[in-house]
C-alpha cells in the first residue's frame, strides 16, 4: 500500500477566509458608525473595531496561509502516521489504539500510545505543555483533527486503521479488539 496524503479542504478554507474578510469588514464599519441610532460612544467604538480587525484580519492570514500551503495535514504510509503537515513521524509500533470521539461537537480522532511520556519528551517545551494538558483532560496527549479535511471523518478512521492493522502491530490488549473503537 503505497503513502496517502490527507489534505485539508480547500472548500473549507475558502469559507472561513471568507467568513474572516467579512469580520474584518464589519469591524471597519463600526469604527465609522456616527449618526445612527444610539451608536456606541467613540472612546468604545475605536478600541472594540481595531481589536475586532487585529484578531479577525490574523484569522484570515493564517486562513489564507494554509490555503497556499501544498503540503498535506496527514500522511499514512507503511512506516507509520505523519503528522504536522509530514515533520513529525509516529510508527504505527508506537501506536496501541484509536478513539473516535466527539470533543466540543468536534469530529475528533484519540490516539493512544504505548509510552506517551516518551513521545511528549520529543517535543518543544509549548508544545509540551499543551498536549500535557491533552493528556490530563483526554487520556492521551495526541489529538487528531477529523474536522475540514478532504475526506469524511468515518473515511479517515478507516484508512487509519487499514494502515495500522497492514503495519501487522499486534501488540495491543486483549480488551481492545480492533485499532478503533469507542468508548
Amino acid at each position: 500500500m503505497s503513502a496517502t496524503d490527507i489534505h485539508a479542504d480547500r472548500r473549507y478554507l475558502l469559507l472561513l477566509l471568507m467568513c474572516s474578510l467579512l469580520l474584518v469588514a464589519a469591524c471597519a464599519l463600526m469604527t465609522q458608525m456616527e449618526g445612527r441610532a444610539r451608536p456606541l460612544p467613540a472612546w468604545l467604538r475605536w478600541p472594540i473595531g481595531i481589536s475586532g480587525i487585529l484578531l479577525f484580519g490574523s484569522a484570515g492570514v493564517m486562513v489564507l496561509l494554509r490555503l497556499l500551503h501544498r503540503r498535506p495535514l496527514y500522511r499514512l504510509s507503511t512506516a507509520g502516521l505523519y503528522i504536522d503537515r509530514g515533520r513529525m513521524l509516529l510508527p504505527w509500533s508506537d501506536i496501541c489504539f484509536f478513539h473516535a470521539q466527539d470533543i466540543s461537537k468536534q469530529p475528533m480522532i484519540l490516539v493512544e500510545l504505548y509510552r506517551p511520556q516518551a513521545w511528549l519528551a520529543q517535543q518543544t517545551p509549548l508544545q509540551r505543555r499543551l498536549l500535557a494538558l491533552n493528556h490530563r483532560l483526554y487520556g492521551t496527549p495526541l489529538i487528531l483533527s477529523a474536522r475540514g479535511l478532504s475526506i469524511s471523518p468515518a473515511a479517515f478512521a478507516d484508512l487509519l486503521q487499514q494502515y495500522w492493522r497492514q503495519a501487522q502491530v499486534f501488540r495491543q490488549p486483549e480488551s481492545v479488539p480492533t485499532p478503533f473503537h469507542k468508548p
